[in-house]
């Protein structure tokens, strides 16, 4: 009878052992499975980060283009109001020139009809 309690608390022993495999590759699976989802956590995290980076980055660039954008505008509104200034001017120096340029033909028309009533009066 001992026979058969050694055999089978051998049995029993190998039983147990086989549990104990069972079990320990049972959490190693669970501790892989983990470490993938781990993985896929972490590399959903980085994508995350890599597009917000990277809209952040276009959002600066947008930023800078409008601001170029803007100086350059202001840079042509001013050259625009230059010109407009510069033609103004020029438009009131050829009227002044017109003004005096009248001002001496009617000096001129005056004096030679002086000339003529004095040359008609010795006559």
């Amino acid at each position: 009878m001992e026979i058969e309690e050694l055999k089978e608390l051998r049995l029993n022993e190998l039983n147990q052992r086989k549990i104990q495999e069972e079990l320990q590759l049972k959490e190693e699976e669970i501790r892989l499975e983990n470490l993938r989802e781990e993985k896929i956590i972490q590399a959903k995290i980085l994508e995350e980060k890599r597009i917000k980076d990277e809209e952040e980055r276009i959002k600066e660039w947008e930023r800078k283009f409008d601001k170029e954008q803007i100086a350059k505008e202001e840079e042509l509104i001013k050259k625009f109001n230059d010109q407009l200034i510069k033609e103004k001017e020029q438009s009131e120096k050829i009227i002044e020139f017109k003004k005096e340029e009248v001002i001496e033909e009617k000096k001129e028309e005056i004096l030679e009809n002086e000339v003529k009533k004095e040359e008609d009066e010795r006559y």
